[in-house]
């Protein structure tokens, strides 16, 4: 897969150079997704979440006057955890998007009860990424460990924030000035360890305002301007797995082992990342700016040339011309696309205002200790 990764990124920078960057920054988002397999043994035994082993102590029953009173009284149901699992074995996909070209980058694979963030990690150690190369995810990507993971390894994020993320300003590690804040929890603090220093950027959206943050601090490598554009992109990584999943019909895979589901999962990502690049090669030449590319219209003409390939095509119906009119349409609508009374329909709530707070002189403090102990060592 390394070796197949490598050549495709190479033939998606010969084909446009003008896409293949935003600004300064090759913008990738990352985002997770579940994908059905057939409900056999070795599948559960692989992709499902195997079953805690504790058991309850029994307890011996009071007896006597008073075993009213030794009774444990019960406010409404209580559960120790909530942690959902799927019906049946599901393999989690996580994947990088090209947000320029609209193109699967690289993945990782796991079973359904797999951390998006690790998975992201292990494809930060494994993978080659081009110098200057950002990372954009949602309001799931947050966290003081995997920030600073992302960041010692030389890397830089973009990332939403919203009501669970904490942060603090005017804490006095760099200049201050509009947007600097810092991610300190009190967890890190009683370790020991030094902030985490960022910046904090907002702008509006159909549904409110949108907080983001990022390790890039100077407003000179990347602007307002870039981070909205980016982040507003990033939302074709959603659309990347409703085409996997609904018109490339991959909701469910048909393999029956774990190995054989690994195998056709990683080719059919890599069957359609091919398709899509023949199809902007394309869009590009013919095009400018680029339109969307219609992947059913793609996979519909593909099919069509490999079932007639003894037929001589006709004029203007060649494989190269029909990939370059595939296109999703541009007429102007009058209505709404989506159903009216769709029953599963969720109206997911705003991630909302991360928690901001002017720094105490506890946290002055004890920043100073810590730069004097990372001074002395």
């Amino acid at each position: 897969m390394p070796l197949l990764w490598s050549r495709l990124h190479d033939l998606m920078k010969e084909c446009d150079t003008k896409t293949w960057r935003v600004g300064l920054w090759l913008a990738l988002a990352v985002d997770g997704s579940r994908l059905n397999v057939p409900r056999t043994l070795a599948n559960e035994q692989q992709f499902c979440k195997p079953r805690s082993e504790r058991r309850k102590k029994r307890r011996g029953k009071k007896r006597g006057r008073y075993a009213k009173h030794h009774r444990r009284r019960l406010k409404g149901p209580q559960k120790s955890h909530y942690d959902p699992q799927a019906v049946g074995p599901q393999m989690w996909l996580t994947l990088l998007w090209h947000i320029g070209q609209r193109m699967p980058w690289s993945w990782e694979i796991g079973p359904s009860y797999s951390n998006e963030r690790e998975h992201l990690l292990k494809m930060l150690d494994k993978g080659q990424f081009p110098e200057n190369t950002l990372f954009c995810g949602d309001a799931g990507f947050v966290g003081y460990d995997f920030w600073r993971a992302i960041h010692d390894r030389g890397k830089h994020f973009l990332i939403r924030v919203g009501s669970n993320v904490r942060l603090l300003k005017k804490l006095g590690c760099v200049r201050e000035r509009n947007g600097i804040v810092y991610c300190w929890p009190d967890a890190v603090i009683k370790r020991k360890q030094s902030p985490l220093k960022l910046r904090l950027l907002r702008f509006k959206d159909s549904r409110g305002d949108v907080y983001l943050v990022t390790n890039v601090l100077a407003e000179k490598d990347l602007t307002a301007a870039q981070s909205s554009e980016i982040y507003r992109r990033r939302w074709g990584v959603e659309l990347q797995f409703r085409t996997f999943k609904q018109t490339y019909h991959r909701t469910k895979l048909r393999s029956r082992t774990p190995a054989c589901a690994a195998v056709e999962l990683h080719w059919s990502l890599v069957g359609l990342s091919i398709v899509q690049l023949l199809a902007f090669k394309e869009q590009i030449q013919v095009a400018e700016p680029q339109q969307r590319t219609s992947i059913a219209s793609v996979l519909r003409i593909v099919r069509t040339i490999i079932r007639d390939e003894p037929k001589v095509p006709t004029r203007g119906k060649s494989l190269r011309e029909q990939l370059a009119g595939a296109l999703t349409d541009n007429y102007e609508r009058h209505g709404k696309k989506k159903s009216r009374n769709y029953p599963r329909r969720k109206e997911e709530p705003s991630a909302g205002r991360p928690m901001i707070r002017l720094a105490t002189e506890f946290h002055k403090q004890t920043l100073k200790e810590i730069q004097c102990l990372e001074n002395a060592a």
